[in-house]
């Protein structure tokens, strides 16, 4: 309940344009500078936050004190700076609560989901029943009493227990290095998803809205997505086609909605978009989650990286077309937003993988196969990214940390097609250079250094034990 009071402030920020909610247009960009601004102090805190005794509560008790404080300054005064001043230093315990989640409960998605889904609910109350509220006197007061209620919610919840540290194991650990290069991707990864999000917000449907009046049933019952989103993602795992999906219908909606204009066709989108955008973000915050199992970045940062990619990439959107009006800036963002996926999509799969958000699927058959015999996880691993039998004995070579002279004169083949069948392996797998390969390779088959596995010698037609050092 104390993150959704946190919650519920920033998502104010996304009731522009709704009718019930008029009057809270001035505020919404103090609004959105302050959750912002909160969420990324609320990664530097962290460590202050997770204090336990009296200094432990006070910094997790204050600042939702101090919020409802300058909340009620800021509507007495009429001060927007206030209103910011408020809405950050009650975002503060935000990176602590999700920390919490994510150690205290195995369903988190299905948690998060109804975190998010009390937000919604209290934001369809003036929706449902057909009243506009007043800033200064039901919105500002009411947000005071919110953030009261967070700060003594922060409170009374201890920091939860790290886990404790798993065994050393080659598949588990990424470098310092690869953490970061993963955490980059997984970032422009949800970054590009929710500007592209916002643009057919803003652009299609919030425009569109005048014409096709969207009625009250349609936000009544959204609510009710987000456990069912997270109990489901809860259940199937991570899998990266999910976010494909999300995406390709975030792109489809308004190439399905142009050739019917019909007023139902557009409602059930605009809530299916909706939807779409609330799979997506208990999606990712899963993923970050995940990353955090495997590497040693700072979990305050990585934790509230996908609820500070979909506050920035809404503000980007609307201070965009605030300046840059009309048609012909928008097919250059569009053009500019899909450039860049191109280039990240090819290194989704990579991403996940290494962050161990995904991995190949294999039954108990599969994994003692491939305790009793090392060659069937090669065979696991090739038939996942397409790789062919000529390449799956260079592949073996790669991991076995083999140049490619030897590699040429084992398999009896030129250097050339050596370097030919690498660059193959490493555009199926998405990969830079051997070394990213062969830690894929481990990171998937559950080898480490030192072991062996078997590869075809094409002189003698038998299979050759060779070392993975």
């Amino acid at each position: 309940m104390g993150l959704a009071c946190v919650l519920f402030a920033h998502s104010l920020c996304l009731r522009e344009g709704v009718p019930a909610w008029d009057g809270l247009e001035p505020c919404i960009p103090m609004l959105l500078a302050g959750a912002i601004t909160g969420a990324l102090t609320s990664a530097l805190a962290l460590p202050w936050l997770r204090s336990n005794g009296v200094r432990g509560v006070a910094f997790r008790m204050l600042p939702g004190m101090f919020a409802a404080f300058c909340c009620l300054c800021g509507a007495y005064w009429q001060r927007p700076f206030l209103v910011a001043l408020s809405c950050a230093c009650a975002s503060l315990p935000l990176a602590f609560f999700w920390e919490n989640i994510r150690f205290s409960c195995h369903m988190r998605g299905y948690y998060l989901g109804c975190v998010l889904a009390v937000v919604e609910l209290v934001g369809m109350l003036p929706t449902v029943f057909n009243k506009s509220p007043d800033v200064q006197i039901v919105v500002l007061p009411g947000l005071a009493l919110l953030f009261t209620f967070s700060g003594l919610c922060a409170a009374l919840c201890s920091p939860a227990m790290a886990l404790p540290p798993e065994p050393p194991d080659h598949r588990n650990t990424l470098d310092r290095k690869l953490s970061w290069e993963t955490l980059a991707y997984l970032t422009g990864i949800a970054l590009t998803f929710f500007l592209l999000n916002a643009v057919m917000d803003w652009l299609f449907f919030r425009m569109h809205a005048q014409n096709f009046p969207i009625p009250q049933e349609v936000y009544l019952y959204l609510w009710a997505v987000y456990p069912l989103a997270g109990y489901w993602l809860d259940r199937r795992g991570t899998d990266i086609r999910v976010l494909l999906c999300c995406l390709a219908f975030v792109i489809m909606a308004p190439l399905i909605t142009l050739p019917f204009e019909s007023n139902v066709v557009f409602w059930l989108l605009y809530a299916c978009d909706l939807s779409v955008r609330a799979v997506a973000l208990l999606y990712l915050q899963l993923v970050f989650m995940q990353l955090l199992k495997n590497s040693s970045l700072p979990s305050g940062l990585v934790l509230i990286l996908p609820w500070l990619c979909f506050l920035c990439s809404f503000t980007a959107i609307r201070g965009f077309l605030q300046i840059f009006p009309g048609i012909v800036p928008f097919f250059c963002l569009m053009w500019v937003l899909t450039a860049g996926f191109s280039f990240i999509a090819s290194r989704v799969q990579y991403a996940l993988t290494l962050a161990g958000a995904i991995s190949i699927a294999s039954d108990k058959k599969n994994e003692a196969a491939c305790d009793e015999h090392p060659v069937v996880a090669l065979g696991l691993f090739s038939s996942k990214y397409g790789i062919t039998k000529r390449e799956q004995d260079v592949l073996a070579l790669i991991v076995a940390g083999k140049e490619t002279a030897d590699m040429a004169l084992i398999l009896n083949i030129s250097e050339n097609t050596v370097k030919s069948h690498v660059r193959q392996l490493l555009r199926k797998t998405g990969t830079r250079n051997r070394i990213l390969l062969s830690a894929l390779f481990f990171r998937e088959s559950g080898y480490s250094q030192g072991e062996e596995i078997s590869a075809v010698t094409p002189a003698t037609g038998r299979e050759r034990s060779l070392p993975l050092t």
